[in-house]
């Protein structure tokens, strides 16, 4: 079996966390801008981070599939839509 193939993905790996009671951040998963605006209108505190869910990269940092630190929904829409571009 490829090393790809056996990694777990983001949903199974928080869920695999959380099984042994260790709590993890606020968190929303989102598909569109209208989900993003959802999640980020009071559910969740800033700063965020943004990080897309693909299989097909595991080294989201190194294709720019991780944002850290932002502050506003604007810098938020900004980061969602260049990491959409990418993914």
């Amino acid at each position: 079996m490829d090393e790809a193939a056996a990694a777990l993905g983001y949903r199974e790996s928080v869920s695999l966390v959380e099984s042994f009671g260790i709590e993890t951040p606020n968190q929303a998963i989102v598909a569109d801008r209208e989900q993003l605006n959802a999640a980020t209108s009071g559910r969740l505190e800033y700063p965020l981070a943004l990080k897309a869910i693909t299989r097909d990269a595991t080294h989201k940092t190194e294709r720019q599939l991780v944002v850290t630190g932002l502050r506003t929904q604007e810098e938020v829409l900004d980061a969602f839509d260049r990491m959409t571009r990418r993914a």
